[in-house]
Protein backbone atom coordinates (compact mmCIF):
# COMPACT_ATOMS: atom_id res chain seq x y z
CA UNK A 1 0.00 0.00 0.00
CA UNK A 2 3.13 2.40 0.47
CA UNK A 3 3.87 2.40 -3.67
CA UNK A 4 0.36 3.77 -3.69
CA UNK A 5 0.65 6.46 -1.44
CA UNK A 6 4.39 7.01 -2.68
CA UNK A 7 2.44 7.60 -6.57
CA UNK A 8 -0.48 9.41 -5.00
CA UNK A 9 1.95 11.99 -3.30
CA UNK A 10 3.95 12.94 -6.63
CA UNK A 11 0.44 12.84 -8.70
CA UNK A 12 1.53 9.49 -11.12
CA UNK A 13 -1.47 7.40 -9.62
CA UNK A 14 -4.00 6.84 -12.16
CA UNK A 15 -7.74 5.27 -11.88
CA UNK A 16 -9.18 3.62 -14.46
CA UNK A 17 -13.06 3.28 -14.40
CA UNK A 18 -15.92 2.44 -16.30
CA UNK A 19 -17.04 5.08 -18.97
CA UNK A 20 -20.67 4.94 -17.20
CA UNK A 21 -19.26 5.07 -13.44
CA UNK A 22 -21.48 8.40 -13.34
CA UNK A 23 -24.26 6.68 -13.73
CA UNK A 24 -23.29 4.04 -11.05
CA UNK A 25 -24.58 3.26 -7.46
CA UNK A 26 -23.16 1.02 -4.59
CA UNK A 27 -25.39 -0.31 -2.25
CA UNK A 28 -24.35 -0.10 0.67
CA UNK A 29 -25.13 -2.81 4.07
CA UNK A 30 -25.07 -2.47 7.86
CA UNK A 31 -25.40 -5.55 10.05
CA UNK A 32 -28.07 -3.77 12.64
CA UNK A 33 -30.23 -2.87 9.31
CA UNK A 34 -33.20 -5.32 8.31
CA UNK A 35 -31.78 -7.95 5.47
CA UNK A 36 -33.16 -6.39 2.40
CA UNK A 37 -32.20 -2.52 3.53
CA UNK A 38 -29.28 -0.68 2.23
CA UNK A 39 -28.34 2.97 1.65
CA UNK A 40 -27.86 3.86 -1.85
CA UNK A 41 -24.13 5.83 -2.73
CA UNK A 42 -24.43 7.58 -6.21
CA UNK A 43 -20.98 7.58 -7.51
CA UNK A 44 -22.16 11.07 -9.49
CA UNK A 45 -22.47 13.02 -6.53
CA UNK A 46 -20.10 11.22 -3.90
CA UNK A 47 -23.20 11.03 -1.65
CA UNK A 48 -26.45 8.75 -0.87
CA UNK A 49 -29.76 8.99 -1.46
CA UNK A 50 -32.24 10.88 0.68
CA UNK A 51 -35.87 12.06 -0.03
CA UNK A 52 -37.22 15.07 0.69
CA UNK A 53 -40.26 15.96 1.95
CA UNK A 54 -42.53 15.75 -1.60
CA UNK A 55 -40.85 12.61 -2.28
CA UNK A 56 -38.29 13.87 -4.26
CA UNK A 57 -35.02 11.54 -4.18
CA UNK A 58 -31.91 13.67 -4.19
CA UNK A 59 -28.36 12.16 -3.87
CA UNK A 60 -27.59 14.70 -1.58
CA UNK A 61 -26.72 13.38 2.10
CA UNK A 62 -22.83 12.97 2.76
CA UNK A 63 -23.53 10.57 5.41
CA UNK A 64 -26.08 8.35 6.66
CA UNK A 65 -27.83 10.05 9.56
CA UNK A 66 -30.27 7.96 10.50
CA UNK A 67 -32.89 4.93 9.44
CA UNK A 68 -34.61 7.09 7.27
CA UNK A 69 -32.35 7.19 4.29
CA UNK A 70 -32.67 3.21 3.88
CA UNK A 71 -34.42 1.90 0.62
CA UNK A 72 -35.50 -1.83 0.35
CA UNK A 73 -34.47 -2.98 -2.55
CA UNK A 74 -36.33 -6.64 -3.31
CA UNK A 75 -35.73 -8.82 -6.53
CA UNK A 76 -39.36 -8.91 -8.24
CA UNK A 77 -38.38 -11.67 -10.67
CA UNK A 78 -35.69 -12.90 -12.52
CA UNK A 79 -35.14 -9.57 -14.34
CA UNK A 80 -36.51 -6.57 -12.38
CA UNK A 81 -36.15 -5.20 -8.93
CA UNK A 82 -37.76 -2.62 -6.71
CA UNK A 83 -36.68 -0.15 -4.76
CA UNK A 84 -38.64 1.31 -2.01
CA UNK A 85 -37.95 4.54 0.24
CA UNK A 86 -38.27 3.17 4.49
CA UNK A 87 -38.27 5.96 5.94
CA UNK A 88 -42.13 7.03 5.20
CA UNK A 89 -45.37 6.42 6.46
CA UNK A 90 -44.93 2.75 7.60
CA UNK A 91 -48.81 1.88 5.96
CA UNK A 92 -47.80 2.73 3.09
CA UNK A 93 -45.26 1.48 0.33
CA UNK A 94 -42.86 4.58 -1.06
CA UNK A 95 -41.84 2.62 -4.09
CA UNK A 96 -38.99 4.80 -6.03
CA UNK A 97 -40.30 5.42 -9.74
CA UNK A 98 -38.57 7.89 -12.60
CA UNK A 99 -40.21 11.19 -13.05
CA UNK A 100 -38.96 12.42 -16.34
CA UNK A 101 -41.65 15.21 -16.03
CA UNK A 102 -39.15 16.78 -13.58
CA UNK A 103 -37.33 19.94 -14.37
CA UNK A 104 -33.90 19.42 -12.54
CA UNK A 105 -31.33 17.15 -12.85
CA UNK A 106 -33.09 14.24 -11.01
CA UNK A 107 -35.83 12.43 -12.15
CA UNK A 108 -36.69 10.15 -9.28
CA UNK A 109 -39.45 9.91 -6.34
CA UNK A 110 -40.83 7.81 -4.05
CA UNK A 111 -44.91 7.96 -4.06
CA UNK A 112 -47.00 6.06 -2.99
CA UNK A 113 -48.64 4.66 -6.03
CA UNK A 114 -49.62 0.70 -6.83
CA UNK A 115 -46.23 -0.97 -8.09
CA UNK A 116 -46.48 -1.07 -11.55
CA UNK A 117 -43.84 -1.54 -14.45
CA UNK A 118 -42.77 2.22 -13.79
CA UNK A 119 -41.10 1.33 -10.57
CA UNK A 120 -39.02 -1.29 -11.77
CA UNK A 121 -34.96 -1.25 -12.10
CA UNK A 122 -32.72 -3.66 -13.48
CA UNK A 123 -29.22 -3.83 -11.58
CA UNK A 124 -26.36 -5.68 -12.72
CA UNK A 125 -24.95 -7.41 -12.16
CA UNK A 126 -27.83 -9.47 -11.35
CA UNK A 127 -26.26 -11.63 -7.67
CA UNK A 128 -25.38 -8.02 -7.05
CA UNK A 129 -27.14 -8.43 -3.68
CA UNK A 130 -26.69 -12.27 -2.68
Amino acid sequence: MEWAADLAVRGALTIQRPANFRQQFLFCRDPGWAPDHYAVYSNLTARYWDVDFSGGVYANAPGIADKNQLFEIRRYDSTWWTIKWVGGFRLWSYYVRPNRTYNWHNPLEAKTDPLTGNHLFRITPTNLLG
